[in-house]
């Protein structure tokens, strides 16, 4: 697991959302450690980071594949956007992950991944 996060987007202690502080809410991207990947940004209430660790896997394991693409699902005037990741055949986006830039997804690979479907249940 995950139990360091950092602002998602790289803007500081407001994360991606430039008016969260007015929201109450802050999105926040897990650090993993090193060799893991997380499976999608934090949403977390306030400004402070989440406490909670977070599930995260390792790309070797057989269980993760890459996005082949996002799809963004939500967007907001103020310049924050959620991205769903499409998940390859076999394959469940199990988060999203958000980004400053509503016409910028996210890189393909090492933001967040998506599992097996095999090993989730509905």
């Amino acid at each position: 697991s995950a139990s360091q996060n950092a602002a998602a987007g790289g803007a500081g202690r407001g994360g991606v959302d430039p008016v969260a502080h007015m929201r109450g809410l802050t999105v926040w991207r897990p650090r993993p450690p090193s060799g893991y990947v997380a499976l999608g940004d934090v949403v977390a209430p306030g400004s402070q980071a989440p406490r909670t660790p977070v599930a995260v896997l390792a790309p070797g394991s057989g269980l993760i594949a890459w996005p082949s693409a996002f799809t963004c699902v939500w967007s907001a005037v103020e310049g924050v956007a959620l991205w769903l990741p499409v998940p390859p055949p076999g394959f469940v986006a199990l988060g999203c992950v958000a980004t400053s830039e509503p016409d910028v997804p996210p890189p393909l690979q090492g933001v967040c991944a998506c599992v097996a479907a095999s090993v989730c249940v509905e």
